[in-house]
C-alpha cells in the first residue's frame, strides 16, 4: 500500500504529514536540526485498516533506512516474510524488524483486512535495544491486547493524533517510554525451552519481585533445594536467581525513576529494596550515574 502525502500541516516547530489511505491514519514528523534523532526519536506512528492487497513493504527497497519498526495486529491477518521463512501474523501477534533487512510484509490476496498499530523509531538506542530484543525473543511474538506495551502504544498514538506533542523533546520522551516498555516486555518472556523449575522461578520473580523474601522461598515452593535451584537456573539463564531478582527490581526502579517524581524511599518500598539510600547506590552501579543525573539527563531526551 502506498500512502499519499497531503500538503504538510505546520504545527509549532514541526511539520506533520497526515496520510489517509485505506482507512489508515499515519502521522510522520520531520524537524530541521532534530539532533535527538541520533539517539532516539519517533519516525512514524500509525493505526488503521489495510483493505487492499498492494505492493509489499520491502525491507531492502523502502526509503526509511536506519529505522526500526514494531507492528501489532489488532484484527485480520497479514503475511510477513523474513528471509526464506513466511509467517502469518494474526490478532494478538506482533513483529519487530530492522530496516534495511531481508523482509517484506503485506496483505495477501485471499485476506480481506489487516488492522494494525505500529511505530517506527530511529536512533542509536533504538538500534541497540531492537537488536538485543530480537536476539532474545525473535522477530515475531505474541502480545496480549491488554498488555501494558499495547496500551502504551495506543495512548501514544492518541496523544500524537490529538496534536498534544509540542516539541522534539516530548516526541523523544514518548519514544523512550515505548522502548523501555518493549524491552521490559521482552524480559518478561520466558523461553519454553527452559526446564519447568527455571520457568516457574522466573515467573515467581517477575510476579512477586517487590515482596519476595528470599530465593529459599522459591525453592521451597517447588520442593527442591536452594543449591539445585541456583545450579539449574544459572546454567540456563546465565546468572543465579538472586542476581535475576536484583536485576528485575532495578529495572522496575529505573522505570519508576523516569515515569514518576517519587522519592527514592518510595521507589525502594515499591520494588522490594531495603532503603532509598541502598537503592541509590545500586542504581549508581547499574546506571553508571547518580539518580539525580539520570533523571535530569533522561528528562531532556527521554521519559
Amino acid at each position: 500500500m502506498t500512502l499519499k502525502r497531503q500538503k504538510p500541516i505546520s504545527w509549532g516547530k514541526k511539520v506533520i504529514h497526515d496520510a489517509l489511505t485505506n482507512s489508515f491514519h499515519r502521522l510522520s514528523y520531520t524537524v530541521d536540526g532534530d539532533y535527538l534523532s541520533e539517539y532516539l526519536q519517533i519516525e512514524r506512528i500509525g493505526r488503521g485498516f489495510i483493505i487492499a492487497a498492494e505492493k509489499p513493504w520491502n525491507g531492502l527497497t523502502r526509503g526509511d533506512l536506519g529505522t526500526y519498526i514494531f507492528q501489532y495486529t489488532l484484527s485480520g491477518t497479514g503475511t510477513l516474510r523474513i528471509g526464506k521463512n513466511v509467517h502469518r501474523v494474526g490478532p494478538g501477534q506482533a513483529f519487530a524488524l530492522v530496516i534495511p533487512s531481508d523482509h517484506e510484509y503485506y496483505l495477501d490476496s485471499h485476506d480481506k483486512t489487516w488492522e494494525i498499530l505500529y511505530i517506527i523509531v530511529r536512533g542509536e538506542l533504538a538500534r541497540r535495544l531492537f537488536q538485543k530484543i530480537i536476539s532474545s525473543i525473535g522477530s515475531t511474538f505474541d502480545v496480549p491486547e491488554n498488555a501494558p506495551l499495547i496500551q502504551l502504544l495506543e495512548d501514544m498514538y492518541g496523544t500524537i493524533k490529538q496534536r498534544e506533542v509540542g516539541d522534539i523533546f516530548e516526541a523523544s520522551r514518548l519514544a523512550y517510554a515505548f522502548m523501555m516498555e518493549f524491552y521490559r516486555f521482552s524480559l518478561d518472556i520466558v523461553p519454553e525451552t527452559y526446564p519447568p523449575i527455571v520457568r516457574r522461578a522466573m515467573d515467581c520473580i517477575k510476579q512477586n519481585y517487590s515482596t519476595l523474601p528470599s530465593i529459599e522461598a522459591i525453592a521451597a515452593q517447588q520442593g527442591i533445594s536452594k543449591t539445585h535451584l541456583i545450579r539449574t537456573f544459572s546454567s540456563h539463564v546465565g546468572i543465579p536467581p538472586g542476581q535475576y531478582l536484583i536485576r528485575t527490581r532495578l529495572e522496575h526502579a529505573a522505570t519508576l525513576l523516569l515515569s514518576t517524581d517519587s522519592s527514592l524511599e518510595a521507589i525502594a518500598a515499591a520494588t522490594g529494596i531495603s532503603s532509598g539510600n541502598y537503592l541509590g547506590k545500586m542504581l549508581r552501579r547499574h546506571l553508571g550515574m547518580s539518580t539525580e543525573e539520570y533523571r535530569r539527563k533522561q528528562g531532556i531526551t527521554a521519559v
